[in-house]
């Protein structure tokens, strides 16, 4: 595993999602490797040592500031609350699809892979 890891050791690295079960660990796992992985959260977070950064997806110009300062984003980051998505489709679009097309479309312009 360690080998697998060693290729982030220069990366600056994003997790969104990083408050839920499966980023909170691969965050942790990162950041032995890499000074600069990062947990990205819509609200205010702490979680033990990690690093982490209040970011709005929905925000464009947070989007682009955070598209610029990172290599690597893995994307967890989900509204999966069934009652409010059954009730409101239109915003769990908006909270759980359309960040990630975006981070995509900012990608591409930034030219960033």
């Amino acid at each position: 595993m360690q080998k697998f890891f060693n290729f982030y050791s220069n990366k600056r690295i994003a997790v969104t999602g990083a408050s839920g079960f499966i980023g909170s660990c691969l965050l942790n796992e990162l950041s032995k490797y890499s000074k600069t992985a990062y947990g990205i959260s819509r609200r205010k977070t702490k979680i033990k040592n990690l690093k982490m950064l209040k970011v709005n997806l929905n925000n464009k110009n947070d989007l682009k500031n955070t598209v610029k300062k990172f290599d690597i984003f893995f994307y967890f980051a989900a509204d999966t609350n069934l009652y409010r998505s059954e009730k409101n489709p239109h915003h769990n679009f908006t909270s759980n699809v359309e960040p990630i097309i975006d981070l995509i479309r900012c990608a591409i312009k930034l030219k960033k892979k």
